[in-house]
């Protein structure tokens, strides 16, 4: 039996860059409300906020600790596993960005275990709630309806 293989060209040839267009623009949301808020010290954590697509799919890619930044963090549990890098290496390079003479990285590092921090409410919140990820997926949904239009439009050969 022979396999026989049919490629066409998708229909619509833009889609997957129009459904970019949705992470990409929270991204700019989030990295501004982050920035709004104070929350950014070195942009590592903006850096890391990444956008992926396809021709039938999305995705906003983000490190899972940036929910610290809303909820907070917890103290440090007994017998829980060292961080790669470890907190305190963190605490230092936050410290280097901030202006923060680098010996107080040890008693913020062990206050951090001890107790916590709380979390900034609204910063990822208010640009990933519904109300914002409505309006830039119906932006994007605008701009895939006038592509689809145009598309059959050409194979129709209007």
């Amino acid at each position: 039996m022979t396999n026989i293989t049919i490629k066409q060209k998708p229909i619509l040839s833009k889609q997957s860059d129009i459904l970019k267009e949705i992470p990409d623009k929270l991204i700019i949301d989030l990295t501004n409300s982050i920035q709004a808020k104070g929350k950014s010290a070195s942009g590592k954590t903006i850096a890391a906020l990444e956008s992926a697509a396809n021709d039938d799919s999305s995705k906003l890619l983000a490190p899972k600790h940036i929910t610290a930044l809303e909820a907070g963090r917890k103290p440090t549990r007994p017998g829980a596993p060292t961080g790669d890098p470890t907190l305190l290496e963190i605490i230092k390079d936050w410290c280097q960005v901030r202006g923060i003479d680098e010996g107080m990285a040890y008693p913020i590092t062990k206050n951090i275990h001890e107790k916590g921090y709380p979390g900034t409410p609204g910063v990822l919140t208010e640009p990933l709630g519904n109300a914002n990820v409505n309006k830039r997926v119906d932006e994007s949904l605008g701009k895939l309806a006038a592509l689809v239009t145009n598309e059959f439009g050409n194979l129709l050969g209007l």
